[in-house]
């Protein structure tokens, strides 16, 4: 298995092309897809998995779409395109496709590019978060970064429910945690990250 991070010219969001053999999942889509074609040459995506629907996780979504022809994994299709999930009202319209959606409520995993996608509704940064464990991977979207965590003063975050993400990751294992902006982090410096967290958040 393969990560690749691509940096959108959008605040700065992370794209990831996970790639297995002949086969790859992306995960979040801020990222232009001028940019992402290029790590995904030689394989077959099969599916987009987003971390939540705030605008700089899916504003190039369509183009997406349009090029892979996959389905779109959010936490619930019910949440998509409505301005609290998206956040559009800070950053401006947000057009999204309805007729792609999977939704993840209730699921725990998935098996994609004949890998298995483990997954954690981690709410906090938004109500709608979703973690993924790859392999020794975990995707966190902008619930955990790189000695921080994600803002919990915004539409539909939540300070009671990022404090109990933050102990439901605490038990997951990992090698590299990839973060949904800056750079990716080990499994130690994520348990002294959380640690610091949930006794001062």
């Amino acid at each position: 298995m393969e990560v690749k991070q691509i940096v959108s010219k959008l605040l700065e969001s992370n794209t990831y092309v996970v790639s297995n053999n002949n086969k790859s999942i992306i995960i979040d889509a801020g990222a232009e897809i001028e940019n992402v074609l290029p790590q995904t040459i030689g394989t077959k995506v099969e599916a987009v998995l987003l971390t939540h629907l705030h605008f700089d996780h899916c504003y190039n979504l369509l183009s997406y779409v349009n090029q892979f022809n996959c389905p779109v994994y959010v936490f619930n299709t019910d949440f998509v395109g409505l301005n609290p999930f998206t956040l559009a009202s800070m950053f401006g319209k947000l057009t999204l496709p309805k007729n792609c959606y999977k939704s993840l409520q209730g699921v725990t995993k998935l098996n994609l590019a004949g890998l298995t996608v483990e997954c954690f509704h981690t709410p906090g940064h938004s109500l709608d978060s979703m973690s993924f464990k790859i392999n020794d991977c975990l995707f966190s979207g902008d619930t955990l970064f790189y000695n921080s965590i994600g803002r919990t003063d915004l539409e539909t975050s939540n300070r009671l429910n990022m404090l109990q993400s933050l102990e439901l990751l605490k038990g997951v294992t990992f090698n590299v945690c990839y973060s949904g902006h800056g750079k990716s982090s080990t499994y130690a410096e994520q348990q002294e990250n959380i640690k610091y967290f949930l006794l001062e958040l």
